[in-house]
């Protein structure tokens, strides 16, 4: 028996080959096109089962931001009712043209006294439904974390 006989060499035929290969085609290439095939016909049903974004999605027209605005510059004059010595605005609305539907307006508040921070923060977040307020203190946020807001924050 020649080592071609036994499955060898490149080119031999192998029994055991022949048998794995049983009721899936005998060719591996016919077998990958196949599964090449179906993984194609799944991702065009995904691609037509799901529609693509209108092109606006996400973007506000510039009342509503302005609206956002004025609930922020209220919220803001809350939290200097209740001692803020100054507050900033910052985030995505700091930067009108980056203010979305799923957008939140941030605040920044430094000043406020321990004692009436919980409820400044409270009544300055009911103020508005449409976007959910946020307003941290500077005092409680890390030095990077500060450095940018001050850096991209403005004074409302």
């Amino acid at each position: 028996m020649t080592p071609r006989d036994r499955g060898l060499t490149p080119g031999s035929s192998n029994n055991n080959n022949n048998n794995n290969n049983r009721g899936r085609g005998t060719n591996s290439t016919n077998t990958n096109s196949s599964a090449h095939q179906r993984i194609q016909k799944m991702l065009e049903r995904l691609h037509r089962t799901t529609p693509a974004p209108p092109p606006y999605a996400g973007l506000l027209p510039a009342e509503d931001i302005e609206k956002a605005m004025e609930a922020a510059r209220k919220a803001a004059e809350i939290l200097r009712r209740h001692g803020a010595a100054r507050v900033l605005l910052f985030g995505s609305l700091a930067r009108a043209r980056a203010f979305t539907v799923d957008s939140d307006i941030n605040l920044a508040a430094d000043g406020i006294p321990a004692e009436h921070y919980f409820q400044a923060c409270n009544a300055a977040i009911e103020i508005y439904k449409a976007h959910t307020i946020h307003v941290i203190d500077l005092q409680s946020i890390t030095e990077s974390y500060r450095a940018s807001v001050l850096a991209q924050g403005k004074i409302i």
